[in-house]
Order: C-alpha cells, then structure tokens, then sequence
C-alpha cells in the first residue's frame, strides 16, 4: 500500500514528515531536534511548524550521523519502517560517510571489549584511567 497522497497533503508541517517517516518516534521528539538545530532546510535553522514541499532538501543530524535527504512523498499518517525510506531520497555522499562513521563506532565498541572479568588490580587501573581522560 502506498502512503496517502491527496490535496490537503501537498504541504505539511515538517516535525509531522519527520515522525511520518521514522526519523524520529515521536512527534514531541522530532519537535526539539528542530528546536536545537538538528534539523536543517537548505543549511537554515527553522521552526518545527514550517510547511514542507516535495523536494526540499533536509540535513538532519543524529549523534555522529548527517543524514542529507530530499522529500519525495508526503504522507497524511505514520507508516511502517519499508514505506517510510519511499518518503525521501537520501544523499549518495551522505549514505557513503555515515558507512564509514558506522563502521568506525562499530569498531570502537569492540575494542573496549574484555574477554575475561578483570581483577580488582585491573579494575582500579581502568577507573583510574577513564577519571583521568585517556
């Protein structure tokens, strides 16, 4: 089933589009990531209000990953996680550096792994080292 596209839908409130779409779970959440800057059109900083258009152009910021996309569909509801990426076209440069960036937390997770529990003395040292920074 495709999402509902229809005359009244041809703009909608941008922090509605982000929760259509599944960037965000809830609208209250998607309503304070554009509050803080999180959430760009064209490099602007704007209001969680502002009506949205096909093809406008988002930068929306999540932790370490810029994902830039373009508006393709507009949707009257939120649907499931498959429809949601026919909602918006993501950048080709911006697909290739957040692999890159989620490869590199990928590894980084794994190397604070500890194959055995630690002994107090090792304990103690790594407390003392992570109060320290570094």
């Amino acid at each position: 089933m495709h999402p509902i596209v229809n005359a009244e839908t041809i703009k909608m409130r941008l922090d509605v589009w982000l929760w259509c779409a599944r960037f965000y779970k809830t609208r209250q959440v998607a309503n304070r990531a554009i509050q803080l800057g999180r959430v760009l059109i064209q490099g602007s900083k704007v209001k969680p209000s502002r009506m949205i258009t096909l093809g406008t152009c988002l930068t929306i910021r999540r932790e370490q990953i810029v994902q830039t996309v373009t508006i393709k569909d507009l949707s009257a509801r939120r649907v499931s996680a498959p429809l949601a990426v026919q909602l918006y076209i993501e950048d080709p440069n911006s697909i290739a550096l957040n692999n890159d960036i989620k490869e590199k937390l990928k590894l980084s997770a794994l190397s604070t792994y500890y194959a055995e529990k630690p002994s107090k003395q090792d304990r103690k040292q790594r407390i003392k080292i992570k109060r320290l920074g570094g």
